[in-house]
């Protein structure tokens, strides 16, 4: 499980809180668990991983993808806590909360989310999981 909320984006309908019931995420811009239309962004653009030991970490997922956390870019796995703050282009995002889930097959929960938050887009990707 992973808390986020998206504090700032080129993409208006992605700002807002989400809480997501996998232990990998991918951002990306074409492809990914969470879609933002961000110019700078990558098709596929970063990965975020909860361990088995709840550390979760970040990488780029595909070359030339920007992350920046604490204002230093990374290229390599980066470990995060609650509160972090990340950077992809023109997109920040805040960690709120992380916890491995041992539960196959994590999905976007859309009930948990705070009005306002991209509910569309996830409710798109609920829906495209469950046609495949």
């Amino acid at each position: 499980m992973i808390s986020l909320k998206i504090t700032d984006s080129t993409d208006e309908a992605a700002v807002g809180e989400l809480l997501v019931g996998h232990n990998e995420l991918i951002f990306g811009r074409r492809e990914g668990t969470i879609l933002i239309d961000d110019p700078g962004l990558q098709n596929i653009h970063a990965r975020l991983v909860v361990s088995e030991n709840n550390e979760l970490t970040i990488s780029p997922a595909s070359p030339g993808a920007s992350i920046a956390v604490g204002g230093r870019l990374i290229n390599d796995p980066l470990s995060l806590e609650k509160e972090s703050i990340f950077q992809m282009a023109r997109t920040s995002v805040q960690v709120i909360d992380f916890q491995f889930s041992l539960s196959p097959g994590g999905r976007v929960d859309a009930s948990k989310f705070i009005p306002g938050s991209s509910e569309r887009r996830i409710l798109d990707i609920i829906e495209e999981e469950s046609q495949e």
